[in-house]
């Protein structure tokens, strides 16, 4: 639910000083599609735009920010948000997408965003966007989906940015673009005019202009500072000048701080004063919470008195329960009270990390403790509070907090050194905990020699120790090690309450993944996930639920790891839902997803996920992750035709493994095989069969089956494919496929038994043993069509198009075989550059059901056997739908069909229901197949 009063602008205040001068350089002249209004606070940026938008006919959509509005999904919301206040109508399809938790490319959101605007050109010709105060807007991906979302702004709409500083956004670029309206604080600066009309038309004071141009000159137009002495001579009831004290100020802290906070304070009755001044020692305030830290009953009365009042008080709830002063009004009056009375500060500080504690506000009150110093209390609530911190995904700030601490504090605590080493562990930095494990050791010698341990917290950290060091030796390849020392952990924590289940089977579920024993894998993570989840440790459950993604995508069930993904992100939303906080993204996840997608041909949606991959290695990442994120990369540009680019990203992996191999958990995936196919797609052949032939004789030893099949089916797979292949080097490949497809059936591992059965196909067409290739195809395509497996037969081009065409087994779904069939096309185009004009002639014979000897085609006979003009149908496509449909068949998805036809997603979509109606089918799927069988596409 968004918080409505978010979007209301300011009201139109008719005693306010109308800024004309100004709202000519906010006004969007031609071609601008952006207006900064960049000032510190108190310069009247909100005003000023309130001002002009009230005086124009512009129609518009208004929306304050903060701190909390620094979520990409929450953003976005509120921005679309914002527009459907004009039309509930706009940009219904982006507000889906962003429904859907499991969907982040967001680029997509904005896309339907933008084409929505675009349609509403005619009905709103001037349409204008108000952010408000974003300056509170830091994230990386809402920055640049923003400056997405300007560079294809519609003509007829227009941004307006309020801001304490200049966003990180390409204002150079724009400048040069001439995009650009530009007000700074030299602008909005009052005049000598506006500084007497200010004083004498807003607050009723009696002023000379002389009066006027010396309080501009002193205050340098600074209207907060004018209207703060302004509130203090009215509070007294004076209607005198105010130029006499005005002309004591020196400078702009000087102004507030020794002149215009005293008058508002000597103003107040003492009660309220101590209020004011007390509470500034609070970041947020509350009734309860003031009550508690100030030891009076009428906070909740007092901040709403001084809402009332406007006495520079904000309400951060539609309830009034929460408040916060003006940034400028609490740091006056904190620095007053730090003066004053520094030890009332310590003392109410101290009452409020209480209370801020005892309501769950771990974060805040460690903020606070951090203030006083008291490195005592921070070691206990960092002890207290510390496994969920870094489980919640906040490794690196507790980090910065025990390191924040006196070194003996550290020395004298072994549970402080083990959420240090927590740390590092989950901040990948395995290399620099063997030195703090030997010394946690020794210090729990030491106390263990001094006095007799506490029973459960000695086997607390004697279990931790073991868990850790079980995943150093995972770094170090000792599976032997990792394993033996995991399974003691989970036998000594069986009967015993310690969080460290979920850890424990983590780690065996690694094991297993490594061996290639998926079934045991699977089950050791489950096991994981529902420990993690009762344990509440985030962090486990997502790298879990990562790894068991990747190990379904092996057996084949991509439509479950998709859900098992799905579920996971419900979880992590539920519990940790305070935007404030980072998104916590799992490389293994995310990775397991652009795998999946890749292999249901759905690029773009595969892209979203390797998108923040990408992001994050760019900024930097451990090695393990930084081989898995430039694996699946090099995967997406190989499918991509990118070749080239792919083994750039191979070899950089490659490089890397070579350097860190101590400090990565697992085995990485098969970089070599995967290089060694991306040489043979660019002509590379001898190199690519040099390494075929040297592997097949000196294969390296691997401890995952799934790489040992990955390297030996890519040896099968040069020897087979490559053009110049005679029948003995087919007849290797074969057999080296011979001695991998018993262990393929018995470890489950269904995505390798599919490329299997494709390779056999291949070869046993290439040796014109046509009865057994259309057998192996036959049972390829069985395997693949449960959960859509469709790049594994892209890969191999059109060498298998007739094999295809040809295959009429009654357990291929006919709608599958078509899909397949559609995608060899696209990929022929894309990919096969050699092959494409053969692939073009093939289909104009097909399409006369001639064959290239000048008979019958076997497989377009089948299919004319359906053939029927569009005008058969009892109510035929009309020529939109036509081209609907021919860009599905290219592979385009909704977004990029609506932008190739110029139209809104919704319209696609309403297109696509028509086809389907007209066809009688319910699936794109079903559509295609259809409309091949009838010529359609």
């Amino acid at each position: 639910m968004l918080l409505q009063t978010k979007f209301f602008a300011p009201a139109s205040n008719p005693k306010t000083i109308q800024r004309h001068r100004l709202f000519g350089l906010i006004t969007p002249d031609s071609g601008k599609k952006l207006s900064l209004v960049i000032a510190p606070a108190g310069y009247g940026k909100t005003t000023l735009v309130s001002q002009w938008l009230h005086s124009t006919d512009v129609t518009f959509a208004w929306l304050s920010l903060d701190v909390s509005d620094n979520d990409t999904r929450r953003f976005w919301q509120y921005a679309i948000g914002a527009f459907q206040r004009i039309d509930p109508a706009i940009a219904l399809e982006a507000n889906k997408l962003l429904a859907k938790t499991e969907f982040d490319h967001m680029e997509a959101v904005i896309t339907v965003l933008v084409n929505s605007l675009s349609e509403l050109c005619i009905q709103y010709p001037k349409l204008v966007l108000v952010f408000d105060d974003f300056h509170h807007i830091q994230d990386f991906d809402i920055l640049r989906n923003l400056v997405f979302l300007i560079d294809y702004l519609p003509s007829n709409v227009h941004i307006i940015i309020t801001a304490r500083t200049e966003p990180v956004l390409p204002l150079s670029r724009w400048r040069v673009k001439n995009y650009l309206n530009e007000i700074y604080a030299a602008d909005l600066a009052f005049s000598d005019d506006e500084c007497y009309r200010f004083f004498r038309d807003f607050m009723a004071m009696a002023i000379d202009r002389d009066e006027a141009k010396q309080i501009r000159d002193k205050t340098e137009g600074w209207v907060a500072a004018m209207q703060l002495a302004a509130i203090s001579k009215e509070n007294l009831h004076q209607n005198t000048g105010i130029k006499p004290a005005i002309c004591n100020y020196h400078g702009a802290d000087r102004l507030i701080n020794d002149y215009v906070l005293t008058e508002i304070l000597e103003q107040q009755p003492d009660p309220l004063k101590a209020f004011l001044l007390q509470s500034s020692c609070l970041v947020r305030l509350s009734g309860q919470l003031c009550d508690t830290v100030l030891n009076i009953s009428s906070s909740q009365e007092i901040l709403e008195n001084l809402e009332q009042s406007n006495l520079f008080i904000i309400p951060l709830d539609t309830s009034h329960n929460w408040y916060r002063y003006h940034d400028l009004f609490r740091e006056s009056l904190l620095h007053r009270i730090h003066l004053e009375n520094p030890e009332q500060v310590t003392t109410i500080q101290r009452k409020a990390i209480h209370w801020l504690l005892e309501h769950e506000q771990v974060h805040e009150s460690i903020d606070q403790l951090v203030q006083l110093q008291d490195w005592n209390w921070l070691k206990e609530v960092l002890q207290d509070h510390g496994n969920t911190l870094i489980h919640d995904g906040n490794h690196l700030a507790m980090l910065k907090w025990i390191n924040m601490l006196p070194i003996d504090q550290l020395e004298q605590s072994p549970q402080l050194q083990m959420l240090k080493i927590w740390c590092l562990f989950f901040s990948n930095r395995l290399d620099t905990i063997p030195p703090l494990l030997e010394s946690l050791i020794d210090t729990l010698g030491h106390r263990t020699a001094e006095s007799p341990p506490n029973t459960d917290e000695a086997l607390l950290l004697t279990s931790e120790i073991s868990l850790i060091s079980s995943y150093l030796a995972r770094a170090k390849a000792d599976t032997k090690s990792a394993s033996d020392l995991t399974r003691q952990v989970l036998a000594n924590i069986d009967h015993a309450n310690m969080p460290l289940k979920s850890m424990t089977f983590y780690g065996i579920g690694i094991d297993c993944f490594n061996e290639g024993n998926l079934d045991d894998a699977e089950r050791a993570l489950l096991s994981a996930i529902q420990y993690g989840k009762f344990e509440r440790k985030p962090s486990v459950v997502i790298s879990s639920s990562g790894l068991l993604t990747w190990i379904l995508y092996y057996k084949g069930e991509l439509d479950r790891a998709c859900d098992s993904s799905t579920g996971t992100q419900a979880w992590l939303d539920s519990c940790l839902n305070d935007p404030s906080q980072p998104k916590m993204i799992s490389c293994w996840q995310n990775s397991a997803m652009t795998r999946i997608y890749l292999e249901k041909s759905e690029a773009a949606i595969a892209s979203s996920y390797l998108a923040p991959l990408l992001e994050h290695l760019e900024l930097g990442t451990e090695p393990g992750q930084h081989i898995i994120i430039q694996f699946v990369h090099a995967q997406l540009l190989y499918t991509q035709g990118k070749f080239s680019q792919a083994i750039d990203c191979i070899e950089d992996a490659q490089n890397l493994y070579e350097h860190k191999k101590e400090v990565i958990l697992f085995e990485p995936p098969g970089l070599a095989a995967l290089k060694a196919k991306c040489q043979a797609k660019i002509g590379q052949y001898k190199q690519a069969l040099n390494w075929a032939e040297i592997n097949y004789e000196n294969s390296p030893e691997y401890s995952s089956s799934l790489n040992k099949e990955e390297q030996f089916l890519a040896v099968a797979h040069l020897f087979i494919c490559s053009p110049d292949s005679l029948p003995a080097l087919i007849q290797k490949g074969l057999g080296v496929l011979d001695k991998l497809a018993r262990t393929m059936v018995e470890q489950h591992h269904l995505k390798h038994q599919i490329e299997l059965q494709i390779l056999r196909a291949i070869a046993y067409q290439k040796l014109h043993q046509t009865t057994q290739a259309q057998e192996n195809i036959a049972e390829a395509l069985r395997l693949a069509s449960k959960d859509r497996f469709i790049t594994l037969f892209k890969e191999t081009g059109s060498l298998l198009v007739n094999l295809i065409e040809q295959c009429d087994s009654a357990s291929v779904p006919v709608s599958f075989r078509s899909e397949v069939l559609l995608n060899l096309d696209v990929s022929g185009k894309k990919n096969n550059g050699v092959q494409n004009d053969t692939r073009q002639k093939h289909h104009a014979e097909s399409a006369s059901g001639i064959g290239p000897n000048g008979t019958a085609s076997v497989g377009q006979s089948k299919l004319n056997a359906f053939s029927v003009e569009n005008q058969s149908l009892i109510e035929p496509l009309s020529q939109r739908e036509l081209e609907v449909l021919g860009l599905i068949y290219e592979g385009h998805a909704n977004k990029q069909i609506a932008s190739k036809l110029l139209l809104s997603p919704a319209t696609v979509k309403a297109h696509i229901r028509n086809i389907y109606g007209k066809l009688n089918v319910k699936s794109r799927t079903e559509a295609l197949a259809k409309a091949r069988n009838r010529n359609l596409i």
